[in-house]
């Protein structure tokens, strides 16, 4: 993405498309995503993470369904504890 209104434009269709976030990274170390597209992210709930270039998004989303699973789970264990009080 070369331009400021590129970005926009990319973070205008993820919030029309519902996205839940955005993951990039960049090659070139000094690139970032520019402070009026945070700003609009920011605005309209849109969160935009940058990882660095080394990592691969799919150690990244194994991670992060991990941390969701066991948040599920001890959800669903104090859901249970809590029905077993009433009786």
């Amino acid at each position: 993405m070369e331009s400021t209104e590129s970005f926009m434009n990319f973070a205008e269709s993820l919030h029309k498309a519902d996205a839940a976030g955005v993951i990039l990274a960049f090659e070139n170390q000094d690139d970032r995503v520019p402070n009026p597209v945070l700003s609009y992210a920011a605005e309209v709930g849109l969160p935009i993470f940058q990882i660095p270039w080394k990592y691969r998004f799919s150690g990244v989303l194994s991670k992060v369904l991990e941390q969701i699973s066991a948040s599920n789970r001890r959800f669903i264990l104090n859901c249970r504890i809590s029905v077993q009080s009433l009786f």
